[in-house]
């Protein structure tokens, strides 16, 4: 993923929402942003193998647009739990 990011450019100066959805990119998808340089404020990221997908996510943005109004971001990124599909929201939610 990193490797496929053109090295002159850089997420810096970037808030960013990311709901993990308590599954798969929990850990990966807050760090990789974060060393494109991102402000990272990551929810949906403590699985606790029950939790996956519960009421966060893909599938129900409705924190992550939210937090994003909270936070003033100027994006939302929101996985669902295995990670193949994301839904992004912009700085309005």
């Amino acid at each position: 993923c990193k490797g496929t990011f053109p090295s002159e450019l850089s997420l810096k100066g970037l808030k960013i929402v990311v709901d993990c959805a308590n599954g798969a990119t929990y850990h990966i998808a807050p760090s990789v942003l974060r060393e494109l340089g991102a402000t990272v404020i990551a929810i949906g990221v403590e699985p606790d193998g029950m939790n996956i997908n519960e009421k966060c996510g893909a599938t129900d943005v409705r924190q992550l647009q939210e937090r994003v109004l909270q936070e003033k971001a100027h994006v939302g990124l929101a996985f669902d739990g295995n990670g193949d599909r994301v839904m992004m929201v912009d700085h309005l939610g």
